[in-house]
């Protein structure tokens, strides 16, 4: 990992095509969680991620990986940022 690396903030909504779709949503967010070097943050429409670039995408793509490889349907929607943006953290857009 490359102390100089950029620091991005990804924003993550997933959609399962299944009825019991929380279990699938709460296995991703632990899976999500359980990884050292990020930051995350829950709410009701989304989970946020920042940390370095590259354990940002590493720890979307395992995830994922897992999820789509589980047999059943799923929408994942995920935004990027390239601005670190800490949970909670008010942002001045000016300086975006």
């Amino acid at each position: 990992m490359n102390n100089q690396e950029p620091f991005i903030t990804a924003e993550i909504s997933l959609y399962p095509l299944k009825n019991d779709y929380e279990d699938v949503i709460i296995r991703f967010i632990r899976k999500v969680a359980d990884t050292k070097g990020i930051d995350i943050s829950v709410n009701g429409m989304s989970t946020q991620i920042c940390g370095q670039t590259s354990d940002v995408f590493k720890v979307i793509q395992m995830a994922l990986t897992d999820e789509f490889q589980a047999n059943h349907g799923i929408v994942a929607v995920v935004k990027y940022l390239n601005k670190p943006i800490k949970p909670g953290q008010n942002i001045d857009i000016k300086s975006l």
